[in-house]
């Protein structure tokens, strides 16, 4: 009685294990899937176009020496705001005053010079020939007096605007030769972003759009579009968009990382997640959860940015519409929950 006992449970297990396996499996099969929705509300979708850019100014300036001298004293540096025909530094200026003294020494001799020839040579004691020396000596040394009075003039260096010091490269005691930098300066009211924008959208974009830029800092400032480059990158394909703040930044550094966000266009209209569209036999639509079943509704859509999009056409406000329908078939049960539920 035992042995055959035994026998029977060891068949029952056999069979019971492939039934419940069977069983499990359709349970799966026909239970709901678990969905999260949102009703379709009426409301405005802003079209929004993004890029990094870096803080520039339309106008730099770099403050370099025009000629040959030695750095004698600095009353600048960076980050300080200055005025324009404000001092900035000077140079070594010994020589110069001494060439200048020479030229106007010249000058003067020059001077004596020509008005001695002038009065013989209105009595005729003088050629005509040695009274065009006398006045193109004259002129050399008037022309050596004032190029003598420009050099030492370059010696005092001053701003050539109102602005900011964003960097200083040099120091008292350097040697500088022409075209060597003192200072480089930007004009506050006239920095922005230059902002990458991939090809494939700048074509949105237009002069005067508002913006938003946000400083690596975390400052944000509202600004607009004020210019829009022609040539693209070659291997990245995006341009140059230039956005300008409404207002100077509070704080900055020249160069600094900016993340933009650019407002193309703006519509109403019964609003949706992006994530909810999905394709069926290539109609754009959506999945509505109705009678525990998601229904496919096909739909025209109009302004959309990164997460919402407008629906013109298909849907009803209030229709419970898959937020994530990735997987749903249209006709498949569902079992619906409200986003954050």
């Amino acid at each position: 009685m035992n042995v055959r006992w035994s026998i029977l449970r060891k068949y029952a297990l056999m069979f019971a294990a492939p039934v419940l396996l069977i069983a499990g499996a359709v349970f799966l099969l026909l239970r709901p899937a678990s969905v999260s929705i949102t009703p379709a509300h009426e409301g405005t979708v802003r079209q929004i176009v993004q890029g990094p850019g870096n803080i520039a100014s339309r106008i730099p300036v770099t403050i370099a020496s025009r000629i040959t001298g030695v750095v004698t004293a600095l009353r600048a540096d960076q980050g300080n705001t200055v005025k324009r025909e404000q001092l900035l530094a000077t140079l070594d200026a010994r020589d110069l005053v001494a060439n200048l003294a020479a030229a106007r020494a010249n000058l003067a001799l020059a001077r004596n010079n020509y008005r001695r020839d002038l009065e013989v040579f209105r009595h005729g004691y003088i050629a005509a020939a040695a009274m065009d020396a006398t006045r193109t000596a004259l002129r050399a040394a008037e022309s050596a007096e004032s190029a003598a009075a420009v050099a030492l003039s370059y010696t005092r260096i001053y701003a050539p605007m109102d602005g900011q010091i964003i960097e200083r490269d040099a120091e008292i005691g350097d040697t500088l030769v022409p075209g060597s930098p003192i200072f480089r300066m930007v004009d506050l009211h006239t920095l922005w972003s230059a902002t990458l924008v991939d090809e494939t959208v700048v074509g949105h974009i237009k002069v005067g759009d508002p913006a938003q830029v946000r400083l690596r800092s975390g400052t944000e400032v509202p600004g607009h579009v004020v210019r829009i480059g022609l040539q693209a990158d070659p291997v990245t394909r995006e341009l140059e968009v230039d956005v300008a703040p409404d207002t100077p930044f509070p704080r900055f550094a020249n160069g600094e990382e900016t993340e933009v966000n650019i407002e193309t266009g703006s519509g109403k209209g019964l609003v949706v997640p992006v994530s909810a569209l999905v394709r069926d036999r290539g109609v754009k639509g959506v999945l509505v959860a109705r009678d525990g079943r998601a229904q496919f509704r096909a739909v025209r859509t109009g302004i959309a940015n990164a997460t919402e999009v407008v629906v013109l056409q298909g849907l009803r406000a209030g229709d419970p519409v898959l937020i994530q329908p990735r997987g749903i078939r249209p006709g498949e049960r569902v079992r619906a929950r409200r986003q954050g539920d």
